[in-house]
């Protein structure tokens, strides 16, 4: 049986669980980046059914493109963590090398409503590899050199946007004036 809620209350839990979406985030790319030197720059995420509710992992490029890690069957782990770092506790007994972790935290994230950036395809140099990067794909950017497809999302959906990190964004095109041509004067 549930309780009666009032607006107030619906407002504070959901906005506690964009911060927890973006605490889990921040774990994931902080992780990521550890785990790679400092090289991880996307994490590629792919919506896995028809239905819209699972969204599975594809692997881990760095800023370039380059395929540092592709998931596969799960049992191949990722680097471990560096000797004495602090995210370890973060992750309390799960193991953050294994594929198995990372695919239930990003799972809780897409479950609870989070949204993921598209991967901005169109602006990365990929390596041969292309099946870990496909237009259709999502992505959680790890670091400050990854660049999202989209800057701009609808003030809803930005609420829900997960971005741990992204390259500084760009002047906006459209607000810097134009030069006058040198003949119209």
């Amino acid at each position: 049986m549930t309780r009666d809620i009032s607006w107030n209350e619906y407002i504070d839990v959901t906005a506690r669980i964009h911060e927890a979406n973006n605490a889990l985030a921040r774990l994931i790319a902080d992780t990521l980046t550890a785990q790679y030197d400092g090289a991880a720059a996307y994490l590629v995420l792919d919506e896995e059914s028809y239905s819209g509710d699972f969204i599975g992992l594809v692997g881990v490029l760095d800023a370039e493109g380059s395929c540092l890690f592709k998931f596969g069957d799960y049992t191949a782990p990722l680097p471990p963590l560096p000797p004495g770092s602090p995210l370890a506790d973060a992750w309390g007994s799960r193991d953050p090398a294994d594929p198995w972790t990372l695919a239930k935290a990003v799972q809780g994230l897409y479950q609870t409503g989070a949204i993921f950036d598209r991967l901005p395809v169109d602006r990365l140099p990929l390596a041969s590899d292309s099946s870990t990067a496909a237009e259709a794909h999502y992505c959680l950017l790890l670091s400050t050199a990854a660049r999202p497809d989209c800057w701009d999302f609808e003030e809803a959906a930005t609420a829900r946007l997960v971005r741990p990190y992204s390259a500084p964004r760009p002047p906006d095109r459209c607000q810097t004036p134009l030069p006058v041509p040198p003949d119209s004067r």
